[in-house]
C-alpha cells in the first residue's frame, strides 16, 4: 500500500524512513510509468479478477468489494474507449491505478490489492500484455501469408530461375517461391500460437 500523500502528491511505496523528499532525477529514474502505461487495461483486468475472488473468499466486506469492483469496472470502460491519460508523478501503473480509484471511491480502494504483491501485479498484467501482443502478432503474420497466396496465385506462369548451392538450377515459378515463404509464415505462427 502506498504511503500517504505528501503535498498532494502520491506518497512512495518505499519512502516512509525518509525525512525529506527526494530528487527529481531518482523520481524519473526509479518511474516506471512511463513503461508501464500500457498495461493499464491488462492491470485493471487482473485487479478485477482479484477483487471478485477477495469478495467469493470473504476477505472483502461485501459493501467494499462492491464499491472497488465498480470502480475498477468504470475505470476499465474509460481505458477500453481510450478515455483515460494515464499522467502523473506515480511511480507506476499500480499506484495510478489505485489512486485514480481511491479518487472515486475512498478508502476501500486501499483495499484493492489485498493478498498481492507487486510483483503479483506485474507479472499478471505483463502476461496479459503478451498474451494480447502475440495474439496480434500472429494475426499479422497470417495475413501476410495470406497475401503471399493470393499474390502466388496471379503468377503461376510468372518465372524466374531457381538456385542450388549459389548456382542457377532450374526454372521456378513466382508461385512457387511465394509458397516457400507462406508455409513458413505459417509455421512461425504456429510457435506463436
Amino acid at each position: 500500500m502506498a504511503s500517504p500523500e505528501q503535498d498532494g502528491k502520491p506518497g512512495k511505496l518505499w519512502g516512509g524512513r525518509f525525512q525529506g523528499g527526494v530528487d527529481p532525477r531518482i523520481d524519473r529514474f526509479a518511474s516506471s510509468l512511463p513503461f508501464d502505461r500500457r498495461l493499464l487495461r491488462h492491470d485493471l483486468t487482473a485487479s478485477l479478477a482479484h477483487a471478485r475472488m477477495l469478495l467469493e473468499r470473504s476477505v472483502l466486506e461485501r459493501d467494499d468489494a462492491k464499491a472497488i469492483l465498480e470502480g475498477l469496472s468504470s475505470l476499465l470502460a474509460e481505458a477500453e474507449r481510450g478515455a483515460l491519460e494515464v499522467e502523473g508523478a506515480d511511480e507506476d501503473i499500480h499506484s495510478w491505478i489505485e489512486r485514480r480509484l481511491r479518487e472515486r471511491i475512498g478508502d476501500p480502494a486501499l483495499r484493492v490489492h489485498t493478498a498481492r504483491s507487486r510483483n503479483d501485479q506485474t507479472a499478471i498484467a505483463l502476461r496479459l500484455y503478451v498474451r494480447e501482443a502475440l495474439r496480434e502478432l500472429t494475426g499479422g503474420v497470417l495475413a501476410f501469408a495470406a497475401a503471399l497466396v493470393g499474390t502466388a496465385a496471379r503468377h503461376v506462369e510468372t518465372w524466374l530461375p531457381g538456385y542450388t548451392h549459389l548456382q542457377r538450377g532450374q526454372p521456378v515459378s513466382l508461385a512457387h517461391h511465394l509458397l516457400a515463404h507462406a508455409w513458413a509464415l505459417e509455421a512461425d505462427a504456429r510457435r506463436l500460437a
